[in-house]
């Protein structure tokens, strides 16, 4: 979730405390951990060379072709037809519902056993507005910046002002937490022509194309979520479960009535881990649809 190359998996879990404000560095135990039961474990640079955070389509293609090259790497020793499963939490969950969408017209050789969205947001809209104001508004400002750097012919960087575009320039290598705390309890509007920049046709029209879409999704999938999530409501996630449900999708769903978007990243982590293991398994999968 991050605007530089500094803050991607492949420079930051070997960087040590060089990396410490990136999300990557603080996933290491949870990597370790699967490492230790017998995974491999493919954590791609999904954003890309620029770093196109919340650039949708880059996201899905990323991590499906991480796959793939781990697949082929001779010394894994992995077999094609290895159980193979999906996991994103927030900003990784945004990836993983876009490699899911993507997995069966971009990569159809890959057989997905399951697929675990935490924190998924799901509506980018929704979720940025959510946000507005608050104190993860820095992830709106590096999302339209990231978006913006993916699709130059929208030319969202115009909805800027003079201040707003020097902004941009002044973070364009920041990382999650740079972001945050730079431009916590701001809002998008300090920062546009447009005092209400949500209701611009480029902004909006951007923001859905790059939401990821729900459907009948090749492998079940694990839904879990805080209620009182600050971040990202969980009503958008519920919408997409719904959404799935009716496309046919198999969706366990998990709610907990407690807890903040944060600590369920640690918290729900548990349970997508043995739902994955379950599906590696060959054991039925949960239905909550039905």
């Amino acid at each position: 979730d991050s605007l530089g190359s500094r803050c991607a998996p492949s420079y930051a879990l070997t960087a040590g405390l060089g990396a410490a404000t990136s999300n990557a560095a603080s996933e290491s135990l949870m990597i370790a951990y699967l490492l230790s039961r017998g995974w491999a474990v493919v954590t791609a640079d999904y954003e890309g060379p620029e770093s196109e955070f919340l650039a949708g389509p880059q996201a899905g293609y990323a991590v499906l072709d991480g796959i793939r090259a781990a697949l082929q790497f001779g010394p894994s020793g992995l077999s094609p037809h290895v159980p193979t499963g999906l996991w994103g939490y927030s900003g990784g969950a945004f990836a993983t519902a876009w490699a899911a969408h993507l997995q069966q017209t971009h990569a159809p050789e890959l057989g997905l056993d399951g697929i675990a969205l935490g924190g998924l947001p799901a509506d980018l809209e929704a979720t940025m507005r959510n946000v507005d104001g608050g104190y993860g508004f820095g992830l709106t400002f590096g999302g339209v910046t990231g978006i913006d750097r993916a699709y130059p012919e929208m030319r969202l960087s115009e909805l800027f002002t003079t201040d707003g575009r020097a902004a941009m320039q002044a973070s364009s290598a920041a990382c999650t937490v740079d972001l945050i705390a730079t431009y916590a309890f701001r809002s998008l509007r300090d920062y546009t022509v447009d005092p209400r920049p949500f209701d611009v046709p480029a902004l909006r029209d951007a923001l859905a194309e790059n939401s990821p879409a729900p459907g009948t999704l090749s492998a079940p999938i694990y839904s879990y979520h805080a209620d009182g999530d600050e971040l990202v409501p969980v009503a958008v996630h519920d919408d997409f479960v719904r959404q799935s449900c009716a496309a046919g999708s198999t969706v366990q769903v998990v709610r907990y009535p407690g807890g903040s978007h944060n600590t369920t990243l640690v918290s729900g982590a548990p349970g997508a881990i043995d739902f994955l293991a379950a599906r590696f398994a060959g054991r039925a999968a949960v239905d909550d649809c039905v």
